[in-house]
């Protein structure tokens, strides 16, 4: 298979909760570890995307989050709210799995008081579907509500696309951007899977497509004759893992700051003991030294 181009350097396995012992995760909570968790979505992405785009970025972004931050990742949460027809148009399309608000946010809020049962007091919500935003952050609060005065603190980012730069956005899109609400499929998300997953990509089946009308409200039932026939909305072919790169790099240096500044969450070579390897238990001549560029940094399998 081909190597993804966040597959390169020597930075130290992400910290999986599904790969860690008990003994792993007891030190983690005794030394303050945050903990991570992904809500995506499986939804149509045009011809060349895979349904599960919005959950493969989240995830990938997470990755590059625990290979230098103190930082568990909690098995994300694959399904996401109904896709709206002017943002996404799923519904319209086979593959498209989505759940209703309300279990999704009870599903979360189940998952948080678990972390909350097994010591975690620093959370991060992090998803990339446009429809989940208002359920992540509802579910959020309720948790917090629950356990209020046990130290709970969670960090919601439900719209990484405001962590891009103003030259990164004019390098990537020109003048010619339309707004995060409607980049489906199009050039950022071609971006940064051409970056992040390369081999997932059908760069032959890329195509550009505009929704066949816009209007400043939704209807029930959606017209489908509205949305665009490929799925697609916007000029993907102008995509390309240059701009992914770009885009990967402010979103991973970003929710970097973010964590760091709002959970307090210390690198991980400085607060893991030097031999530890991430699993368990330490192991001869592991160093835990992070290094190189956030966004060229293997993910260890």
């Amino acid at each position: 298979m081909r190597k993804r181009q966040r597959d390169i350097g020597d930075a130290p396995r992400p910290l999986r909760l599904s790969e860690l012992s008990t003994l792993a995760i007891s030190r983690a909570v005794e030394r303050g570890a945050a903990i991570a968790l992904v809500v995506g979505s499986m939804e149509q992405h045009g011809p060349h995307l895979p349904l599960g785009t919005d959950l493969l970025i989240p995830v990938a972004l997470a990755e590059l989050l625990s290979q230098n931050l103190d930082l568990v990742m909690a098995p994300p949460i694959p399904y996401g709210c109904r896709s709206m027809p002017q943002v996404g148009a799923g519904e319209f399309f086979p593959g498209t799995l989505s759940i209703d608000g309300g279990v999704l946010g009870r599903f979360i809020e189940s998952v948080i008081s678990q972390l909350v049962a097994t010591g975690f007091r620093k959370i991060l919500l992090l998803s990339w579907h446009w429809e989940n935003m208002r359920v992540i952050w509802e579910s959020g609060m309720r948790a917090f509500e629950a356990y209020e005065g046990e130290g709970l603190k969670l960090v919601v980012q439900d719209n990484p696309g405001r962590l891009i730069t103003p030259d990164t956005i004019a390098a990537v899109f020109g003048a010619d951007f339309a707004g995060w609400e409607l980049e489906h499929a199009s050039i950022a998300e071609t971006s940064l899977m051409q970056w992040l997953y390369p081999e997932l990509v059908q760069s032959e089946l890329i195509m550009d497509d505009m929704p066949r009308e816009v209007v400043p409200y939704d209807v029930i039932p959606a017209v489908r004759a509205r949305a665009p026939r490929s799925g697609v909305f916007g000029p993907a072919t102008r995509a390309s893992a240059t701009s992914g790169e770009l885009l990967a790099r402010d979103l991973s240096e970003g929710l970097s700051e973010m964590v760091q500044r709002e959970l307090g969450v210390g690198l991980r070579h400085e607060t893991m003991p030097r031999n530890f390897d991430g699993i368990g238990a330490p192991s001869a001549g592991q160093s835990g030294h992070v290094g190189g560029n956030a966004t060229t940094r293997r993910v260890k399998r």
